[in-house]
């Protein structure tokens, strides 16, 4: 009987992730093209990658992931991505500027998934696991919304890999 316990104890913690997934904040944003979204309600429903920066330092490192990713999963119609820059910090008058900035780097074809947020920036940064401002960081979200898996850091294969495993 113990050792039957010991198992299950084993089985449970080796699943622990899975168990303790949080589902990501609610925040308003606006895309590229203008279209206003509620997040993570407008996205329930299918698999969503979204790849976030929270400082100017981060936009090379998201404008990496975003490329690879869009590479790696073009073939998974399931899969939508979003990149999402938060501009929370920022001064207002700044904000225009930095939008406008990011347009310029995005085909237009591209603005509806690419999100401008000014709310909510702590508690999202609490559902990625913060740890370094200039890192892009990666969330994979469950068709009801909750936080499946995160990964910050620059582009690699073995989180592409992970995120490879947990699509299938």
């Amino acid at each position: 009987m113990i050792g039957m316990t010991r198992h299950a104890a084993l089985l449970l913690l080796a699943f622990a992730p899975v168990f303790a997934q949080s589902m990501l904040p609610r925040f308003d944003a606006e895309a590229l093209s203008g279209r206003k979204l509620s997040m993570p309600a407008a996205v329930q429903g299918h698999p969503v990658l979204l790849v976030i920066g929270f400082t100017h330092g981060s936009g090379p490192h998201c404008t990496d992931w975003a490329k690879r990713l869009e590479t790696e999963f073009k073939d998974n119609q399931a899969l939508e991505q979003f990149s999402i820059v938060f501009l929370e910090d920022a001064p207002r008058l700044v904000r225009g500027m930095a939008k406008s900035g990011i347009k310029g780097g995005v085909p237009k074809e591209q603005y509806d998934h690419y999100l401008i947020v000014t709310e909510h920036e702590k508690e999202v940064k609490d559902a990625v696991h913060f740890q370094a401002a200039d890192d892009a960081y990666l969330a994979l979200l469950g068709n009801d919304g909750a936080v499946r898996w995160t990964f910050h850091g620059p582009v690699g294969d073995a989180p592409v890999g992970q995120l490879r495993e947990l699509l299938k």
